[in-house]
This record gives structure tokens, sequence and C-alpha cells, in this order.
């Protein structure tokens, strides 16, 4: 069974992911996608961090698309991301996990034991956790922030899916983090996975 779960930034996507997972006994990848793509590709660790979740267009791209350029001819922050959905695609083969951001959800599309989550929260929520979490002392900038970090999110997924990020009808569920604890939240998600194994 594959997790996927996309999340606005603040909203506690990484937490909740590390809790789902514990309580199934699954594996879970969050900038482990990184590590292991910059071991299996030979790109360094530093250029996936840098790179990671941030697109930007090219006609080289839709040429490779189309099976007429090769991923050589790729800008390399597009060369980083399909070295993360290369491992993204092996570990979904090989394991029960929990796997947060980097399109996954659309990269998996087609697997049948998957639960596509979307995590959000308003934003004077997400401010008081980025504030919290980050060390950030500044609501302005703790604002500042999650809209950039946001706009980063929504541009890599919609460039690289071709969906809009965030979309009530591109997830199986999708939650207020705000409403409940996320122990409650993450109990909530491994429960829904729990009964759809049963059925």
């Amino acid at each position: 069974m594959i997790i996927t779960i996309g999340r606005q930034f603040g909203s506690g996507g990484r937490e909740i992911g590390e809790k789902v997972a514990k309580l199934l006994g699954y594996t879970f990848y969050d900038k482990e996608i990184l590590t292991m793509a910059a071991e299996e590709s030979g790109f360094s660790p530093a250029a996936m961090e840098h790179y990671d979740e941030k697109p930007t267009g090219s006609l080289i791209y839709s040429l490779y698309m189309t099976g007429a350029a090769t991923s050589d001819n790729l800008p390399l922050n597009q060369q980083l991301a399909f070295a993360q959905f290369n491992v993204i695609r092996k570990v979904a083969q090989n394991d029960n996990c929990v796997i947060v951001g980097r399109c996954a959800d659309y990269i998996l599309r087609e697997k049948k034991n998957l639960l596509t989550v979307f995590l959000h929260a308003p934003l004077e929520n997400r401010v008081d956790n980025v504030m919290k979490t980050q060390g950030i002392s500044s609501r302005s900038l703790a604002e500042k922030t999650i809209r950039k970090q946001d706009k980063a999110r929504a541009d890599y997924y919609n460039f690289f899916t071709h969906k809009k990020w965030g979309e009530a009808g591109s997830a199986m569920m999708s939650l207020d983090t705000s409403m409940m604890s996320h122990d409650k939240l993450a109990e909530l998600i491994a429960g829904t996975v729990t009964s759809f194994l049963e059925s």
C-alpha cells in the first residue's frame, strides 16, 4: 500500500506523514528521496536540495515528453526531478510506504493500492506553525515564506503533472490540519488505510 501526501507549507505534512508511517509500520520518504536520487543518478545531494520542487518551463521538456529529446538535453532542475521520480517508482514497487510531495500521487497514479492525501490549513494557523518550527519571530516574514514555498510547490506540481496543485479532486482525502491534532489526523489516515485493506 502506498500513501502519498501533498501539503501546504506549514500544514504539518512531514510530521503527520511520519506518524502515519509509524502507526502502520510503513517506510517513510520525504527528503530521503533526494538522498537516494543523488546516489543513483550521480548528481550531488546539494544540487538535489537546491532544486527540490522548483520547476522552470522549457520547450526541451515538451520534446522529452514526446520522445524527441533525451533526458540529458533537459535543464538541470528537470533532470533532478526525473531522478527523484525514478526513485519514487522504485520504492513504490518494493515497499509499503508513505511518500511526501514531489508529485508522487501523479507519478504513481496507476497503482491500485494507492491513497492520495492533501493536507492544508488556514493561513493564520500555518503562520503560527512556521514561526514555531522554523524559529521565525516575524509574522510577516513567516507569511512571506509560506506564500513563496506554496507557490514553488504549486508551480512544480502543475508543471510536471499538468494538473492543479491542491485542487479538491486531485486527492482522495483532503484534510484541514487545524481541525484536530496531528496525532488524531495520523490515526484517521492510518485507519482509512486499514479499512481499505480490509474491504
